[in-house]
């Protein structure tokens, strides 16, 4: 057992302590023990408490006699919660049980991080010990125990939540004190839980989709947190990942329905969903049509799922300049302009993993590798990225056996318009109303971040990650040292974009990041980048390209 005290040789008390709660104040779980914003003032209750939501709550503690509170038994310190300023108490619970608060997680301290004085209610009067903790789950209350000697005081801090199924009303708090020492709550502290409501589904309950495209919902809903949400009766080609989100690719045009629901504590809602599927819009080009060329033998393809009946497959050759064939789509396109280009092919169990696209546009030449082995992509357009091109038959599509067995099938250029902003929060309509439902969501304001991996929507949108999943964000997921001194970088990536490696020898100089890099193109679902070989050491950094 450690103990911290604060004096070189305390003597032990000759009469008990006396102890008290003597102030307390709310906070938000946004910052630092030090730093995060505060709800109330001092000794002010906190109304309109969320279910499932951090709060933190920190509590004074003083010791007004002279002498020593010894190691305090296990209970000591911990957070206690009653109905009634007068009791019964119970402990919040630290993970199990079904009390109506629990003990949670933050990532702005340290679980028993030493406290500071934020509340400096005693300047003058008492001394500040440095013994007090923040506390967070898995634990509720100090670990190990400690000692403060008297006329001191610390501060207490605690991160918790108001289970879902907790009953409204207003609830008092107290760090239990010492059993062995007389005490005192001058100051409980006050929370008030908002009444709970029953959810009510608010993402649209009709919406468009195109044919042998990808097709995303998420499913959105008010009432008291946390909400849980639930989807029956999907047509075959349309799944639910378990949490809000479902996803598939129509493979015919038609109307499709979906019962959604939403759940908490209080009661549940459900909806029909309408999925209304036109054909796939823009221009397309099939490997049989005329404005078409490929180099090496191209042959008929006995798998099914092609584009207007069949596809072709190429493979590598010797007898070919290159070695490999190569198949090229270009198009007829009406305007100038944004386009988004799409590609499909079939599936064999011979394909290549590693099958090139590339795609040629006003602002140079794009790879984008795609997996051609993988049947989950089969049968449906698969997304290459936007780029903008000229009017006419001056861009084109390629696709490459140079890596081994490698279909063609059909590629779609699909004309992207300014994309409507009615809220003007530079996040487009469109955008806003596939990831959360509808544009004046709560969590669709572009500096939030709902799922809580620190990009914010309008960062998400730019990098083309999914806001509501923490899991599908831009970051550096490894690196490796290859030999010792040449570094192998791996971020997630998204369709379409691309992205800059830098390097900086000394973060403590200005700007002294430097390209070693650009214009890397996604290759999703992870790239690998590998530098050069180090001569002293470096730290790096992946880029968004605009």
């Amino acid at each position: 057992m450690v103990a911290v005290v604060f004096s070189a040789t305390p003597a032990r008390a000759t009469a008990p302590s006396r102890l008290r709660q003597d102030s307390y104040r709310w906070r938000n779980d946004d910052g630092s023990e030090e730093s995060a914003s505060w709800k109330q003032n001092v000794n002010t209750p906190h109304t309109g408490q969320v279910r499932a939501e951090n709060v933190r709550v920190r509590v004074c503690i003083v010791n007004e006699s002279g002498t020593l509170v010894e190691d305090s038994p296990s209970a000591a310190y911990r957070l206690e919660y009653a109905a009634s300023g007068s009791g019964p108490w119970s402990a919040v619970d630290t993970g199990g049980g079904s009390g109506h608060f629990v003990m949670s997680s933050t990532t702005n301290y340290l679980n028993q991080a030493p406290t500071t004085d934020q509340l400096a209610q005693h300047s003058g009067e008492y001394e500040f010990a440095a013994g007090g903790r923040a506390v967070e789950s898995p634990h509720n209350g100090a670990s190990p125990n400690f000692s403060f000697r008297g006329d001191h005081y610390i501060n207490m801090e605690y991160c918790f939540q108001a289970r879902g199924t907790a009953p409204a009303g207003t609830y008092y708090f107290r760090a239990a004190l010492p059993d062995a020492w007389p005490n005192e709550y001058r100051a409980l502290a006050q929370l008030t839980l908002e009444a709970g409501t029953v959810p009510a589904i608010t993402s649209a309950l009709s919406v468009a989709a195109e044919a042998e495209v990808d097709f995303v919902y998420h499913i959105r809903a008010t009432g008291s947190n946390p909400v849980t949400y639930d989807a029956t009766s999907l047509p075959a080609w349309l799944s639910f990942d378990g949490g809000s989100t479902l996803a598939g690719a129509p493979p015919a045009v038609g109307t499709y329905t979906a019962t959604i629901v939403a759940e908490n504590g209080f009661g549940s809602d459900s909806e029909t969903l309408t999925i209304n599927v036109s054909a796939a819009a823009g221009v397309v080009v099939d490997d049989a049509d005329a404005n078409t060329t490929r180099i090496g033998v191209w042959t008929a393809s006995g798998a099914p799922d092609g584009w207007a009946g069949g596809s072709l497959f190429g493979t590598q050759s010797p007898t070919l300049e290159d070695g490999y064939a190569v198949f090229r789509w270009t198009p007829e396109l009406p305007s100038a302009g944004e386009y988004e280009v799409y590609a499909r092919w079939t599936y064999h169990e011979r394909r290549d993993e590693t099958v090139p696209y590339r795609i040629a546009h006003d602002g140079g030449t794009d790879t984008v590798v795609v997996d051609q082995k993988d049947s989950l992509l089969v049968g449906k357009w698969n997304l290459l990225g936007t780029y903008a091109f000229t009017a006419g038959q001056i861009g084109h599509v390629e696709v490459s056996a140079e890596n081994g067995q490698a279909c063609a099938d059909a590629v779609r250029f699909k004309h992207v318009t300014d994309p409507l902003d009615l809220d003007s929060d530079g996040l487009p309509d469109s955008w806003e109303i596939t990831q959360f439902g509808a544009i004046d969501d709560p969590d669709a304001q572009p500096h939030k971040d709902p799922d809580g991996d620190r990009m914010s929507n309008i960062h998400e949108f730019r990098a083309g990650t999914v806001p509501t999943d923490e899991a599908s964000v831009l970051v550096v997921e490894g690196i490796e040292i290859a030999g010792g001194t040449q570094p192998i970088i791996r971020w997630q990536s998204a369709v379409g974009k691309s992205y800059s490696v830098e390097k900086s020898t000394n973060l403590t100089v200005g700007d002294s990041w430097i390209p070693v890099g650009t214009g890397i193109q996604a290759a999703t679902p992870q790239n690998v980048y590998t530098a050069a070989v180090m001569s002293a050491k470096s730290f790096y950094r992946v880029v968004l390209e605009p």
